[in-house]
């Protein structure tokens, strides 16, 4: 019997920069397209996954959870653009 998944917490993506790699190399690996990275004003970075941006930290909470394909980014957008709605 295999127990939950331990799900790492995302406090400061730079503590993990082979998981960023790992991210974008399995990205392109489905054949989803994945922009340079970029920063925003704030200074945080994201990439431009299929044209629409994801954050590092949004991008490892998927790869965490497992969710990081066409499906989990599809369902990440509808989530956010709800929870957009709804406030």
């Amino acid at each position: 019997m295999v127990g939950p998944r331990k799900v790492r917490k995302v406090e400061n993506y730079a503590k993990r920069p082979l998981d960023v790699i790992r991210a974008v190399r399995s990205l392109n690996s489905l054949g989803l397209s994945v922009s340079l990275p970029s920063l925003t004003e704030s200074g945080e970075m994201f990439f431009k996954v299929e044209g629409s941006a994801l954050t590092v930290a949004q991008m490892l909470r998927l790869l965490d959870e497992n969710q990081l394909d066409n499906v989990g980014i599809r369902q990440f957008r509808t989530n956010r653009t709800k929870a957009a709605g709804a406030g």
